[in-house]
C-alpha cells in the first residue's frame, strides 16, 4: 500500500538508511562547533518536576494508535511498503529482546537505529536502541507501550524526518510526539522524558522550514507538558539552514563525525540531569 504521493521518496530513503556505512571524517572541529550550544540545549534540571496535564491535547492531536492490522500483519499508514516490511520486523526483535527495566533508551528512526549505542554510551552506562529505519510520529504512537511498560529511567525522543515525506502537517508531527512523551510520563511517571528536535536535511531542503516549524512547536510544548528540549539542530545545521556537510555522506544521514558529537550532547544531558556522573 502506498502511503502518500512520496512514497517512491520514502523508499529512496529507507534503502539508504539500511545500507548506510558512517563515514571517517575527523570529529574534531565538529565538536567544538557543539560546544556553543550544549549547554543552552539541554535545558534545566528543574524542568523534569513538572506532571504531565490532564487537559485533552489540540484538535490536530491525538494519543490514539494510528496502526491496524491487515493480512501483512501491522500497519502505520504513514510507512511505505520498505519501511512497513522494516517495521514489523523491528517489532518482532523488540518482542524478542524485551526491554530491562529502568534503562537508558533511545527511540525514534535511522537516525538512532544505525548507531551502536552501547559504544557510544559514556561509562557504564548503556543506551538501549529502539531505532526503526523508515519510522514516523505516528509509528512511534503505534509502539510506545513496548517503551513505557518497562519504566526506563529516561529516554531520548528523536522522530519526525521521515513524516517531511508523508502528509503529516508540521502540526500533526509535532502533535505526535508530544502525546508520545505525554503517555511515557503518564505510565511511567518517574520516567525522565527528553525530546530532540529536528535535524535538518539535505535532501529536500525546502522542507527543512517544515523542519524548524516542528521543532518551535515541540518547544512551545515542552514547559506545558513537562518534558525537556533536547536542542539537537542547533549543532547539526549549518550557516545555510541545512545539515553540515560535516556531519554527513548522503544529506540525510550522519557520518562518524555527526555521531560523535550528538553522542557527546547526549552523555551532557545525561550528567545534566543526574542520569550520570
Amino acid at each position: 500500500m502506498k502511503s502518500d504521493v512520496h512514497s517512491g521518496t520514502n523508499e529512496r530513503r529507507l534503502h539508504a538508511a539500511l545500507h548506510l556505512r558512517k563515514g571517517l571524517a575527523p570529529a574534531t572541529a565538529a565538536a567544538i562547533l557543539a560546544l556553543g550550544a550544549l549547554l543552552a540545549a539541554c535545558g534545566s534540571a528543574n524542568d523534569l518536576s513538572r506532571s504531565p496535564r490532564d487537559t485533552a491535547p489540540p484538535a490536530e492531536c491525538s494519543d490514539k494508535i494510528r496502526g491496524f492490522s491487515s493480512s501483512k500483519g501491522l500497519v502505520v499508514p504513514t510507512h511505505s511498503n520498505d519501511a512497513a516490511k522494516h517495521f514489523r520486523a523491528r517489532i518482532k526483535q523488540f518482542a524478542e529482546t524485551p526491554l530491562p527495566q529502568g534503562q537508558l533508551v533511545m527511540l525514534g528512526d535511522s537516525l538512532i537505529e544505525l548507531n551502536d549505542w552501547s559504544v557510544s554510551s559514556p561509562g557504564s552506562v548503556e543506551l538501549q536502541n529502539r531505532g526503526i529505519s523508515g519510522d514516523t510520529s505516528d509509528g512511534i504512537l503505534f509502539r510506545i507501550n513496548e517503551v513505557s511498560e518497562s519504566y526506563p529511567r529516561a529516554v531520548f525522543i528523536l522522530i519526525g524526518t521521515n513524516d517531511l515525506w508523508t502528509r503529516n502537517s508540521p502540526s500533526k508531527t509535532a502533535c505526535n510526539i508530544v502525546a508520545a512523551a505525554n503517555l511515557i510520563r503518564t505510565s511511567s511517571p518517574d520516567t525522565k522524558v527528553f525530546v530532540q528536535t529536528v535535524f535538518p536535511q539535505n535532501w529536500a531542503p525546502a522542507s527543512n522550514d517544515r523542519v524548524r516549524s516542528v521543532n518551535a512547536l515541540l518547544k512551545e510544548s515542552s514547559a506545558e507538558s513537562g518534558f525537556v528540549i533536547v536542542d539537537t539542530y542547533a549543532v547539526m545545521v549549518d550557516e545555510t539552514g541545512n545539515l553540515n556537510p560535516a556531519f554527513t555522506n548522503d544529506g540525510l544521514h550522519l557520518n562518524e563525525a555527526g555521531y560523535t558529537v550528538w553522542s557527546g550532547m547526549i552523555s551532557e544531558t545525561m550528567r545534566l540531569h543526574g542520569l550520570i556522573e
